[in-house]
C-alpha cells in the first residue's frame, strides 16, 4: 500500500518523452501530511542550468534537487520509493511552504 501521493502533470504519460527531452521536472510529493517540492534533473540539463546560472548570477541554488539518468516515470518512482522507505532521506528534504 502506498503511503504517499505524487502529483504528476495530467498529461505526463502521454507526453513523458517531452519531459525526458527537457531534462527536468518539478513534482510535489505528499507524504505523512507534508508536501515536498522535488526538482528532478538529468545530468546534462543540470550542467546546462548550473552553467547558465553561474554566468548570469554567479551562483547556482536548487532546493530538493534530485539527479536521475533520465526524466521518466520509472526513474522518478524508484527515487520516491527510496525516499519513503528511508526516513533519513526524507529528513534532508525541505518541506514545501505556502501550500
Amino acid at each position: 500500500m502506498k503511503n504517499y501521493s505524487l502529483d504528476f502533470p495530467d498529461d505526463f504519460d502521454l507526453e513523458e518523452w517531452i519531459w525526458e527531452t527537457k531534462g527536468w521536472i518539478t513534482l510535489t510529493i505528499n507524504y505523512r501530511n507534508q508536501k515536498f517540492e522535488l526538482n528532478f534533473y538529468d545530468p546534462v540539463r543540470l550542467t546546462q542550468t548550473m552553467t547558465d546560472d553561474l554566468h548570469s548570477q554567479q551562483y547556482f541554488l536548487e532546493q530538493n534537487l534530485i539527479v536521475i539518468p533520465n526524466i521518466n516515470r520509472l526513474n522518478i518512482e524508484k527515487v520516491i520509493q527510496d525516499l519513503v522507505n528511508h526516513d533519513k532521506l526524507i529528513e534532508i528534504l525541505k518541506i514545501k511552504t505556502g501550500s
